[in-house]
């Protein structure tokens, strides 16, 4: 019968670390569509920034003193500090999983045996 109690904790064992692990790549790929999103929304700024600097400069207004061109700057820097966030909340991600994956590894490695495995003959 402990056969079968070993049995029945490796795989709730095995469902847990997949749950788990499916939750943090779940996460971890939501923050990369996240970041990905964000980037999509700087490109667009940017090209709205050219515009409006090539309309100004066309009919010679000071560019650099323009309340239209300096909220764009101020919405693009903005949106670059919040991608530096979820990349810095990606990475702590990944550390946990590093780290769980040591601490995994190294628990596969302390198991101790109770027998070492019989060897067979190879009747030589």
């Amino acid at each position: 019968m402990a056969d079968f109690e070993d049995i029945k904790k490796t795989i709730k064992d095995g469902v847990t670390y997949a749950a788990e692990r499916a939750e943090k790549l779940s996460r971890a790929a939501a923050l990369r569509l996240r970041i990905f999103a964000l980037r999509r929304r700087i490109e667009r700024l940017f090209a709205e920034l050219g515009e409006t600097v090539y309309i100004l400069a066309g009919e010679g207004a000071d560019v650099r003193t323009n309340a239209g061109v300096k909220k764009k700057i101020k919405n693009i820097a903005a949106l670059e500090r919040e991608v530096e966030k979820i990349f810095a909340q990606l990475e702590k991600l990944s550390r946990r999983k590093r780290a769980a994956r040591r601490q995994t590894a190294t628990k596969k490695k302390t198991k101790t045996r109770t027998a070492a495995p019989k060897r067979r003959k190879t009747g030589r």
